[in-house]
Parts: C-alpha cells; sequence; structure tokens
C-alpha cells in the first residue's frame, strides 16, 4: 500500500517526503537489536521533520507500537500535527489481546493525533467506542491508470483456470484450496490450478507427498507485479480462502476485482466490507467443501458468475481507484495542517 501511494500521490497541494523504517529479522537474539533499531527509525524522523508541515503515520502495532509512540512523542515535541493510519486487519484483536503496557501505548499514540484514518471500515466504530475519537476511511487502492478501459470475458473455455496469489501458508488457507479443487476435478470438472507466491515449508512438503490425480497444479513461486497482472488476465477465478490474523484490505483481491476474475473468497479481514454477494462467491474458513461447491456453481452457472465479477470491478472503479481514494487523503491533509 506504501509504495502505491507514493508512486501514485500527485498534489498541487502537498508532498509526500518518505521516511523508510527497520523492518524485524528472524535469529534467536533479534530482541537485542531493538534499542538500535528504534534509534535508527526515529532519527531520521527527527532529522527530516525541518522539512515537513506534517506526519502522516502508518500504525503497524504489535511490536512496532514503541516506534509508533516515539515517533507521536517527536512529532508532539517538534509541534508537527500528526495523521495516525490505522492498517491491517489485526488492530482490534492485538490491541484486545495484548498487555496494559501495549494499550497505555496505542492510546497514546491514538491520543496525540490531529487525524486518524482506517483502512478497513469496521475500525470507525472501533475507534470511536474505544478511544472516543472520529476517524476516516482511507482504503487500498488501484492506480487508476493501471485499470483497463476493458477486460476479457471470464469462463468462456472448458477448462476452469483457478488462481491464488500470495505466501502459501496455512493461514491462506492453501491447503483446504488444493483439496477443494481435487474434489472439483474427482468430479469431473476441467479445473486448473495455479499458485503464484512463496510456499512454507509445510505446505510444500504436504503438496510433494500427495498422490498426482486428475488435478492440474502449476507453482510458479514468486511474481513480479507484472507477471502478476498477465496472471489474472489468462484465469477465470481468483481464489483467497484465507483466515489469516492480519488480513486486511487484500491489494490482490483489488486487482483481481481491476481484472474482471470471478473472486471467491472467505469473509475474513475487511474482505466482507469491500465485496458482497453480488460481486463475488463467499466460502467457510477452513471449508474445502466450501471451496468445492464454490466451483461448482462457477462452473454451472458461467453467465452468473460474469455478472458477479463484473460487478466486482465496477466497484473497484467506484470506491478502490487512485481517483477516487487520493481526494479523501487530501480532504485529510487539509485538515491536518490548518
Amino acid at each position: 500500500m506504501s509504495s502505491v501511494l507514493l508512486s501514485t500521490f500527485t498534489s498541487n497541494e502537498f508532498e509526500i517526503i518518505p521516511c523508510y523504517h527497520s523492518v524485524r529479522r528472524s535469529g534467536r537474539f533479534g530482541f537485542l537489536r531493538l534499542p538500535f533499531r528504534l534509534i535508527g527509525d526515529v532519527w531520521p524522523v527527527m532529522r527530516m521533520a525541518g522539512q515537513a508541515s506534517a506526519i502522516h503515520l502508518t500504525l503497524q502495532y504489535r511490536t512496532a507500537i514503541f516506534r509508533e509512540l516515539a515517533i507521536s512523542v517527536v512529532a508532539r515535541f517538534l509541534r508537527l500535527p500528526m495523521l495516525v493510519d490505522v492498517r491491517a486487519g489485526a488492530f482490534v484483536e492485538w490491541y484486545e489481546s495484548t498487555s496494559s503496557c501495549g494499550r497505555t501505548m496505542a492510546r497514546h499514540v491514538l491520543g496525540m493525533a490531529k487525524e486518524i484514518a482506517v483502512e478497513g471500515y469496521e475500525y470507525i466504530q472501533f475507534i470511536d467506542r474505544t478511544f472516543n475519537r472520529s476517524s476516516t476511511y482511507f482504503p487500498n487502492f488501484v492506480p487508476s491508470s493501471e485499470i483497463p478501459e476493458s477486460v476479457a470475458e471470464k469462463c468462456t473455455s472448458t477448462d476452469l483456470r483457478v488462481l491464488f496469489v500470495g505466501f502459501a501458508y496455512d493461514g491462506k488457507g492453501v491447503f483446504e484450496l488444493v483439496e477443494g479443487c481435487e474434489q472439483v476435478a474427482e468430479q469431473g470438472t476441467s479445473i486448473h490450478l495455479t499458485l503464484a507466491g512463496s510456499e512454507s515449508a509445510d505446505f510444500e512438503a504436504w503438496l510433494s507427498k500427495r498422490p498426482s490425480g486428475s488435478l492440474t497444479i502449476d507453482r510458479l513461486g514468486p511474481q513480479d507485479h507484472d507477471q502478476v497482472i498477465e496472471l489474472f488476465k489468462t484465469h477465470d477465478v481468483f481464489c483467497l480462502p484465507t483466515r489469516h490474523l492480519g488480513e486486511g484490505h487484500s491489494n490482490t483481491i483489488n486487482e483481481a476485482m481491476m481484472m474482471g476474475m470471478v473472486i471467491v473468497t472467505t469473509r475474513h479481514g475487511f474482505i466482507a466490507s469491500v465485496l458482497d454477494e453480488s460481486a463475488c462467491y463467499f466460502v467457510d474458513k477452513n471449508s474445502p467443501d466450501s471451496i468445492t461447491a464454490a466451483l461448482v456453481m462457477v462452473d454451472g452457472g458461467r453467465e452468473g458468475a460474469r455478472k458477479k465479477a463484473a460487478s466486482a470491478r465496477a466497484l473497484l472503479r467506484d470506491r478502490y481507484s487512485s481517483d477516487t481514494v487520493i481526494p479523501v487523503l487530501e480532504q485529510i491533509y487539509r485538515r491536518l495542517v490548518t
């Protein structure tokens, strides 16, 4: 989302100056690096503050809350108004399960914000109820320049081509995705599954031990953005049976909508507020049978599936393009600096 914003944002009034932070590294003694990371993350903000009229802080909470609190204190000390932008889909769960120290830090960060934005519409009520603060819906979006004027119709060939894009691990529902597609193939439907992205060791091991049946699976590994867009063009169904804890408003959902794909997904994260029954097929979490039923429905009712795909694409153009979303951010910035 940050890279899309930085590459897309243009304004006659405002300029975004990026200030990057460190990334957590795995390792036995990674916690020993935390103080040095904190200093390294806060110092560039202090150094660049003289160029800024305000601070736009992306709130990632969890272990990042220490950095976010420190940056909030810097903003208060320098008297710079601050926008706190709550991203991803685990803020409520994290806040309700974290320690009293974590909740206190979160309250201080949000309390020092002049403006609050949220990625998920559901967060608006939670922020109001828990922190007595209003917030603005600022969803993930795609650059309007990338939205094609037209897309090819889906589900027009004999094969039903199903695509998954992302890190293939248990939380994304890929085990049940494979099982669901296998059941469709066993029923006699010609189906082809493509997996694009890195695979976890347990999924890779599980998949390698499964007997080869009537389901064809292509495992492409990591793909860049342009390659993923090409996959969206050549496949019919985008399937995201996720139960990932931090699932928010997925970028891949936006891109699948943009390319006119038939979408099969769980309601997990913010997906149910982005899509509705008119624009996708919802499936249950942890349920290969639910995936099977949805894919059979797509295959047996292809005209209806194409209508859902067209509805999803229309939603994307109306609500989740940069032409629609960037003006919302500009309005927030105006309130921030006045």
